[in-house]
């Protein structure tokens, strides 16, 4: 095996693997070449370290597309303070930045009793188990 350094000054110990399928040892002298060489703050890749040259090209060539965003194009109902930057809390409740609210200033961080009714998620309205209702933007 080998020691490498990185430029922060953690210190990894790369042990050899034993091939199964044979053919991959030239991968791993380029890789611990690479490592060895590196210099300090550099960024190398990992990508495929490790891995066979069947499991490498049929984990690059199998993309997954990101789940596409549902557009919040709601606006909050008439009289209903809107929550901007908002996150959810583990008791249910909601925190974030107040706007259109009587109560509190424009912007103001708040949060919320906890949800009872509806859906947290973005352009839904809320309803605390203090009856007070508001619109996630």
């Amino acid at each position: 095996g080998v020691v490498v350094q990185t430029g922060s000054g953690s210190r990894y110990y790369l042990a050899p693997k034993s091939a199964k399928k044979g053919g991959n040892d030239a991968k791993k002298k380029a890789a611990v070449k690479t490592a060895a060489s590196a210099k300090p703050g550099m960024t190398i890749s990992l990508f495929g370290m490790g891995k066979s040259d069947e499991e490498t090209s049929s984990s690059a060539s199998a993309k997954v597309s990101p789940a596409p965003k549902a557009a919040v194009s709601k606006k909050a109902p008439k009289g209903v303070p809107s929550i901007v930057d908002w996150k959810k809390n583990r008791n249910d409740s909601v925190s974030g930045f107040i706007t259109g609210s009587p109560s509190f200033d424009e912007g103001e961080r708040v949060t919320t009793s906890p949800i009872v009714e509806g859906s947290i998620i973005a352009g839904e309205t809320v309803q605390t188990g203090s009856g007070s209702r508001y619109f996630l933007v």
